[in-house]
């Protein structure tokens, strides 16, 4: 959803500001930061030659994840308030 989206969008920033990175790093970091498999969606969304026409359901059944932006080095586990 659009918190997992942002949150992508706020550590790619924080990360590789100033630098220069290939698709494949922000699918990976994608990946990790929603906790899915979005192969499917990039190979839909991206690389196909025509959009499809339904957004794809394993996308959609992901869980929710914690989405503060973490520098490993420096936090402890992430407080999930659970």
């Amino acid at each position: 959803g659009d918190e997992t989206f942002y949150a992508l969008l706020r550590q790619w920033v924080a990360v590789n500001s100033g630098t220069s990175k290939l698709t494949t790093d922000f699918m990976s970091l994608a990946m990790k930061v929603s906790g899915c498999d979005l192969t499917t969606f990039f190979d839909q969304w991206l690389f196909a030659e025509v959009a499809p026409s339904a957004f794809p359901t394993d996308v959609m059944a992901c869980a929710p994840r914690d989405h503060r932006i973490r520098d490993d080095s420096h936090e402890g586990p992430a407080n999930t308030n659970s």
